[in-house]
């Protein structure tokens, strides 16, 4: 058959027996498993189903693998469900096909496509890559770069690779750090390992933050986070996250700069932790130290602006002193004016009212 007749005969629906769409799984130390091989009618993706069904026209097929990724597809997927070079050629001329990376084209338009850029990363890649490092953590909801992030991170094994614009890739020959889960049906490191992965790349109490909410969102454990780092115990931050991993005290997530700058001066300090954001009384406070029977809220314009803002603080406050609790209103303000006075109160404060109780 000649290359025109070729090409014709798959501009009309395919008959062919099309395999069911492959079903896949992630289990904590686990990895990707499929149901079904590659067969005729069906075509690999990189997203959770591993497999997907394919039939019709050429331009259904093309449809149905953009679906499954976020509007790209790479030459070797369409190849794979039975389009030529030339039939690519000729979609790249009309406008159907949209290059945007060496073999990786988007599909009708150049729209802003949630995790488009993700999903060509992984289509340009290696077989089994994963997202990973930052790209990761923010995918995970548990780290979010102040910025909006100038590139996508991957991790492939130790085989290489080319290098492309707008990807940093990082390489393993360690097979545990591949271990594949799944965010929006995106192949992504584990929660532990993307923690151990951006540990080198943030500060500490960024690390805090980001153990916290992984711990809070229940996508992992102290336990399970301790024992990633320890098959690691070598590699850059890790020693951080093994601290605070094994550390039992409360969670810190702060819900502004006002609260985290609050939380800075008590540590510095060496005062003892408190309960941050705990539910009390219906309420819930800024910061509790329960032994001694403390609240300290921390006003900020956003917070308590409005008159109804000022009407529930009023009833809040009134409701911790009938319970006997001592509560302070501070204000950045007051923080950044006279620090070591407010610190020297509170210990007074928290030292007095625990030796009471």
């Amino acid at each position: 058959m000649t290359s025109t007749a070729r090409d014709a005969s798959l501009e009309t629906p395919l008959t062919t027996k099309i395999t069911p769409r492959a079903q896949a799984s992630w289990e904590p130390g686990g990895s990707w498993r499929s149901g079904h091989q590659i067969s005729p009618g069906s075509a690999r993706t990189v997203t959770r189903g591993g497999l997907v069904e394919v039939h019709g026209t050429p331009g259904q097929r093309i449809a149905t693998l953009a679906t499954e990724q976020y509007g790209r597809v790479a030459r070797w997927q369409l190849l794979e469900v039975g389009l030529t070079d030339a039939m690519i050629r000729t979609r790249l001329v009309n406008g159907v096909l949209i290059a945007v990376s060496a073999g990786v084209y988007a599909v009708g338009h150049m729209a802003p496509s949630r995790f488009a850029d993700e999903l060509t990363a992984l289509l340009a890649a290696p077989a089994g890559t994963l997202l990973s490092h930052l790209t990761a953590a923010r995918l995970w909801r548990f780290h979010e770069p102040p910025d909006p992030p100038s590139q996508v991170d991957i991790l492939v094994d130790d085989r290489g690779g080319r290098r492309r614009g707008g990807v940093h890739k990082h390489r393993t020959n360690q097979p545990h750090r591949m271990t594949q889960a799944f965010v929006h049906d995106l192949p992504v490191t584990t929660p532990e390992q993307t923690l151990l992965d951006i540990a080198p790349l943030i500060t500490r109490r960024q690390l805090e933050r980001a153990l916290d909410e992984a711990l809070a969102l229940g996508l992992t454990s102290r336990h399970k986070v301790s024992e990633a780092a320890r098959c690691d115990v070598q590699r850059p931050g890790s020693a951080d996250l093994r601290a605070l991993a094994a550390a039992r005290g409360p969670l810190t997530l702060t819900r502004s700069q006002a609260e985290e700058r609050f939380l800075a001066l008590i540590r510095k300090a060496e005062l003892p932790p408190p309960e941050i954001n705990a539910r009390l009384h219906g309420f819930t406070v800024d910061f509790f130290w329960r032994e001694a029977g403390v609240v300290v809220e921390i006003d900020g314009y956003r917070w308590h602006s409005s008159r109804s803002a000022f009407e529930r603080d009023r009833r809040k406050d009134a409701v911790m002193r009938d319970a006997g609790l001592s509560l302070t209103r501070l204000t950045w303000e007051a923080m950044d004016r006279r620090p070591l006075e407010l610190v020297a109160r509170l210990a007074g404060d928290l030292a007095t009212r625990t030796m009471r109780h």
